[in-house]
């Protein structure tokens, strides 16, 4: 993660040689205090990239890649030298220190070079209010504002880039916003708020926020002109009427008006009974029962428990009780739906600890609170050693696997619902269990669920992630329509800008400027995305095979296997990456293993099931694999109204060749299907 420069910062000892970049906003070069000449677009351009890219070497050919597409080798290798002796000469005196240029890459040191991207790109999760609103006085712009170049690989970068800070920018100022208005500040929670509608003004519960600041001042007009504003956003914009929690402050916010007085409070929390609300099953850890009789071991009980409700909190998709409610039923032996009912959670999870010498076992359960089912059991066996080590270790396990149990649970239950008395939250968890299949036609029914989730809420972040991901999973198919991949982009960066903390829209960004083919950009969103992933094995294996897809088979094997490791309950859609990762490591016999069974989830795994077969010599199945790939293809096309094609490697397997950053991976695939019979075509 970046750290936050100080902008007033010296960057060297001499101060001819300081330079100071701004890409927030219209492109400006300052050295020395002075504006540095660099007037030729692709030399800005270059700047630019190499900057956001700081640090990192970067080859020739892709910088010629683009910047001129076009040309020759030859001719592109020489404009390249040109605008590089360009860009040195604006760096002055730095460039020595700053501009490394080699043979075959070039790389710019960030360390010497003052870069305001990195402001908002940065952690700020230990700085000041005061810190944050310098940052965002820096963020005034978009990203190299009225910039354009006309080459279609540099504009597909640049486009990524500029969304990238709109919701970057976003996540800072709805964070000050909210503070400011928390403090008190009403002056300044109001400037923040109307910068981040700037940026969406669909936010509703922005606009609700600002109606409350006006009213707390006696604005009244000012309150309700910015309800006027949302009801006509919405309506133009989405064809739906303000939320029922919209209205309410607005009838409020009349009736003060109305007569002398204080200024409504602020409004509460949708309540549970709202239809639509986007309610998030909540869940209470109880502390674990020390059954050693040794009080020593109440020391390792409660820091699971407490650990625990730490880790579970990072989920966007659960509300965990406080550790000061659950722990004051330490000494109670209440039946757990009264401890549920208690707590006011749907999920209660209990466990235990027993030492007998050096051998300690540890015990978790979760439970549905009304009914007192047990939806999940384990236990763990360890020796005592580091007892901080075993807390550790046994935390991260029972965190990695509490989450995707929870949610099984939800969108079971919602399946059996009639979608009249559905939620948005509920919608979104079947949306997400059909995606999961990753198959044609349940991700059509996902996308339909998914939708609807929008339709109740059109601010649930994880709706648009996963709707965003139902075009990816096309895509990978080759079943898409036109503009898929920008559509999931663009579907992506909106719900990154409602929430850009949660580590699964972010994976999901990834996945959409892969299919963009934006290869650079996607491998620094996973790179991004896993240096904040703690326990979110779901999260951790998509970012592996974002590596295989990127041409990285040895560094996604790690990660998938540390994914599985902490998930051992996984769903199949990881075994069908299991599969297709050990098939890229030349273990074929381990790819069978993972694929054959519930991991054959589409005609994708089929094909690769098909090709480990044949790499392992075994005509026999591989034929009868093959036979079985071309029904679920063929069938694949049928179901999204496609005619299908002929059984031939270019016909039912050309759609897949994009997911690919190297072509050769692809070719691997085609080739074992072509040894186990398919023709070429």
């Amino acid at each position: 993660m970046n750290k936050v420069q100080n902008p007033q910062s010296r960057l060297s000892d001499d101060p001819a040689s300081q330079a100071e970049l701004r890409l927030l906003g219209p492109f400006q070069l300052r050295v020395g205090g002075r504006t540095a000449e660099l007037k030729a677009r692709k030399a800005r351009a270059l700047l630019a990239y190499l900057a956001v890219r700081a640090g990192q070497d970067v080859s020739r050919e892709t910088l010629m890649g683009l910047l001129w597409p076009d040309r020759a080798s030859a001719q592109a290798r020489a404009s390249l030298r040109q605008t590089l002796s360009s860009v040195r000469k604006a760096l002055g005196p730095s460039a020595a220190t700053v501009l490394h240029a080699g043979n075959d890459t070039v790389r710019l040191d960030g360390g010497g070079i003052w870069l305001d991207r990195t402001l908002i790109a940065a952690d700020t999760a230990g700085l000041t209010l005061e810190q944050r609103s310098t940052i965002a006085e820096h963020c005034r712009g978009a990203f190299l504002e009225g910039f354009a170049l006309d080459e279609p690989e540099f504009d597909r970068w640049l486009a990524a880039e500029r969304a990238a800070v709109r919701a970057e920018t976003s996540a800072l100022l709805a964070g000050l916003a909210a503070a400011y208005e928390q403090n008190r500040d009403l002056d300044a929670a109001l400037r923040y708020g109307t910068r981040l509608l700037s940026l969406d003004p669909l936010q509703e519960h922005v606009h609700r926020s600002l109606m409350r600041c006006y009213a707390e001042q006696r604005r009244f007009d000012a309150a309700l002109g910015q309800y006027e504003q949302c009801r006509r956003e919405l309506q133009e914009q989405l064809g739906v009427d303000p939320e029922p929690q919209t209205q309410a402050l607005v009838q409020s916010i009349k009736a003060q008006r109305r007569k002398p007085g204080p200024p409504p409070a602020p409004q509460a929390s949708p309540k549970p009974s709202e239809p639509g609300a986007a309610q998030k099953p909540s869940v209470a850890i109880l502390p674990f029962a020390n059954l050693s009789g040794d009080p020593d071991q109440d020391l390792l009980g409660d820091g699971i428990s407490r650990d625990i409700i730490t880790e579970l909190s990072r989920f966007r998709t659960l509300s965990v009780v406080a550790q000061h409610s659950s722990f004051a039923l330490r000494d109670e032996s209440a039946d757990i739906r009264d401890i549920g009912a208690r707590l006011g959670a749907q999920y209660v999870v209990e466990g235990s600890v027993r030492r007998a010498g050096d051998a300690i076992r540890i015990t978790a359960q979760l439970v549905e609170a009304e009914t007192g089912h047990s939806l999940w059991a384990q236990r763990y066996d360890r020796t005592i050693g580091d007892i901080f080590a075993v807390q550790d270790d046994v935390s991260r396990s029972i965190v990695a696997v509490l989450p995707g149990r929870v949610q099984v649970d939800v969108a079971e239950r919602a399946l059996r619902k009639p979608p009249s008395d559905m939620r948005a939250y509920e919608h979104m968890l079947k949306g997400k269990h059909l995606r999961d299949g990753l198959n044609a036609v349940d991700n059509a029914r996902a996308r339909a669920e998914l939708r609807q989730a929008l339709k109740l809420d059109p601010g649930y972040a994880r709706a648009y992630m996963y709707l965003a991901d139902t075009y990816v999973v096309d895509l990978w198919l080759g079943l898409a329509d036109d503009g898929a991949s920008a559509m999931s982009l663009d579907l992506a960066r909106k719900g990154a800008a409602l929430d850009n903390r949660d580590v699964y829209i972010q994976d999901q960004i990834g996945f959409a400027l892969l299919c963009e083919g934006l290869w650079d950009e996607a491998e620094r969103q996973f790179t991004r995305t896993l240096d904040r992933i703690v326990n979110e094995a779901e999260s951790m294996a998509w970012c592996g095979y974002a590596f295989l897809l990127l041409g990285h088979p040895d560094r996604a094997r790690t990660i998938v296997a540390e994914a599985r490791a902490l998930d051992p309950l996984h769903a199949p859609a990881l075994d069908w990456v299991e599969g297709q990762v050990q098939f890229f490591a030349g273990a074929y016999e381990s790819a069978v293993q993972a694929l054959i069974g519930e991991a054959l989830l589409n005609s994708l795994g089929h094909a690769f099931l098909v090709s480990a077969y044949a790499c392992l010599g075994k005509p026999e199945e591989a034929a009868a694999a093959l036979q079985r790939f071309i029904e679920v293809r063929q069938g694949e096309f049928a179901a999204r109204g496609k005619i299908p094609g002929a059984a031939t490697v270019q016909d039912l397997a050309g759609g897949y060749r994009g997911m690919w950053r190297r072509q050769e991976d692809w070719a691997r695939l085609a080739a074992g299907l072509r040894h186990a019979g398919l023709p070429e075509g």
